[in-house]
């Protein structure tokens, strides 16, 4: 029978803060103790990432996951475990209410304590889906049926181009993040909460309603003007390319345009300084724009660098990386591939005495007064 969601919402409410939590839970990173100096002692040592992070307050923001030391690039943060896990799909405060409360029922007291130590943009309704609603991640892509409210991971806070980049990794039953760039000590640690490049006026409408919270991160405080305009053109402009690259239909009557779009978005994402997913998720549209047209010499290229983001962004371990290795090791197993096809070439045509700007032309094939945008 479920427990009744009342008594559990005030068994839950009523707990305190401790500072000497019962254990480490599992799924967080090693566990140290730390001072002050280090980090907010009002907060659980389960959030506190060994050597590598901590819980502490940040400027404007809360408390927030802080590095410790240099996190290199690629390098794993965490690999987090569900607290408890909900559908996308319920829509229902009290079924959800209900599905909550089972899984802070198989949870620790210093778990579900932390729980309701989290931000809960959604008040009205209560403290156990107010607070979820707020915190889960979606375990998977914008379609999943699931999503998680990972202790650890919700810890870190959003910025509109983050440092890291988080996924659910449904082999492992765990929530990783990895740096996607090279993150210095005393550096806070972010992910984006937003599945698309939003300009700023959407970005700070999103964020509060569904988060509470108004972004100041380095690219919202970009001055009203030159800077926050270029910014916001970027990012509608990435978008733009991102469904055009992505358009089947041009894959193989306009190749050469679109193989231009992909170079074209790579450079704004560059200029954006976004290093996460998008990244990678670009050099895949060029491969498959390649391959589709038979040419194995860049699909290759185009696979080395698609997999060398991916490891970055997922780690070596990851489904997505080992797949993207095979195609670097036979582009033409790909289901795209036809040998009959426009630009139909092997791997050994790679050329190998280009000035890395000659090649970057050769690879996108590209004119060689460069694009005009």
């Amino acid at each position: 029978m479920a427990p009744n969601n009342d008594d559990v919402a005030k068994d839950v409410a009523g707990l305190k803060i401790s500072d000497k939590p019962e254990k480490p839970r599992e799924g967080s990173a090693a566990v140290s103790a730390a001072g002050p100096e280090k980090g907010d002692r009002s907060i659980s040592a389960n959030h506190l990432g060994g050597d590598m992070w901590v819980v502490k307050p940040v400027p404007n923001a809360g408390n927030g996951a802080v590095a410790l030391r240099k996190i290199a690039r690629g390098e794993r943060i965490m690999a987090d475990v569900p607290l408890f896990v909900v559908p996308t799909t319920v829509n229902d405060v009290k079924t959800m209410q209900q599905i909550i409360a089972l899984g802070l029922k198989k949870a620790s007291k210093e778990q579900a304590r932390e729980f309701l130590t989290l931000d809960n943009a959604h008040k009205v309704n209560g403290p156990l889906v107010g607070t979820a609603s707020t915190n889960v991640h979606p375990m998977g892509g914008g379609g999943a049926t699931e999503a998680g409210l990972f202790l650890a991971a919700c810890r870190i806070n959003h910025a509109c181009v983050p440092n890291a980049q988080n996924k659910w990794r449904k082999d492992l039953g765990r929530m990783t993040v990895h740096a996607a760039r090279d993150i210095a000590a005393g550096e806070e640690i972010t992910l984006t909460y937003l599945p698309a490049l939003f300009p700023w006026a959407e970005r700070q409408t999103i964020l509060k309603d569904h988060f509470g919270f108004k972004c100041a991160c380095a690219t919202c405080a970009l001055p009203p003007g030159e800077k926050r305009d270029a910014s916001d053109r970027r990012r509608k402009e990435i978008n733009e390319l991102d469904e055009k690259v992505g358009d089947g239909k041009r894959i193989v009557k306009n190749a050469e345009e679109m193989l231009h779009d992909a170079w074209r978005k790579l450079k704004l994402l560059r200029e954006e300084g976004i290093t996460d997913a998008w990244v990678s998720r670009a050099w895949h549209d060029a491969f498959q724009i390649a391959i589709a047209n038979g040419d194995q010499a860049r699909a290759k290229v185009f696979a080395e660098r698609d997999y060398e983001a991916t490891v970055a962004c997922e780690g070596k371990d990851s489904p997505e990386a080992a797949q993207t290795m095979q195609w670097v090791k036979s582009p033409k197993a790909h289901p795209l591939y036809s040998g009959k096809l426009q630009w139909k070439q092997g791997v050994d045509k790679i050329p190998k005495d280009l000035s890395d700007e000659e090649f970057e032309k050769w690879l996108f094939r590209l004119p060689q007064e460069g694009l005009a945008n």
